[in-house]
């Protein structure tokens, strides 16, 4: 697809509950489709929907915020940390992270590591090693994906939130 396409119309959709046809609540509705596999920019458009929707539509929140936790890659802030475009902006601590997924049904594990002493360790995660390049840290079961990277003050410390669903 070429960065100048624009809009387009490339998608037909059909509701499930056939309120899309002739007659229905939904016949001839504009609809917006995400490709959350290929393009990069879904998943900021979900964290802004689930937003946007969280007073009236509690429970189409959550679900946004779970499906967008599966599907992005972190991104760096100007201080050299990586957070996931899905957790809640600026956390003030780990315990904030953790209540948080935790109402998600997501369960959080925090590990921590010397960046001098692990040097390779961190420099293979940066590469796109991902969570396979941390698997002896690992806490026991499968299922878990890195939420954030950031290290100490100082630099001499790093540390990943980890998460899985329950």
């Amino acid at each position: 697809m070429s960065t100048n396409e624009g809009a387009q119309e490339r998608y037909e959709v059909i509701r499930k509950d056939g309120s899309s046809a002739p007659g229905g609540k939904h016949h001839r509705c504009e609809y917006w489709v995400l490709d959350l596999d290929h393009d990069k920019h879904s998943v900021p458009a979900l964290v802004a929907y689930a937003a946007s929707c969280e007073s009236d539509l509690p429970q189409l929140a959550r679900d946004l915020r779970i499906k967008a936790l599966r599907r992005a890659d972190l991104q760096p802030d100007a201080g050299g940390n990586y957070y996931h475009p899905a957790v809640p902006t600026s956390p003030a601590d780990d315990w904030e992270v953790s209540a948080w997924l935790e109402s998600l049904g997501f369960e959080a594990a925090f590990v921590s590591i010397d960046r001098a002493l692990d040097a390779d360790l961190m420099r293979a995660f940066m590469l796109g090693g991902g969570i396979d390049a941390w698997e002896a840290l690992l806490p026991p079961g499968g299922g878990w994906f890195v939420l954030s990277l950031y290290h100490s003050e100082d630099g001499s410390e790093a540390a990943a939130c980890l998460a899985r669903k329950r």
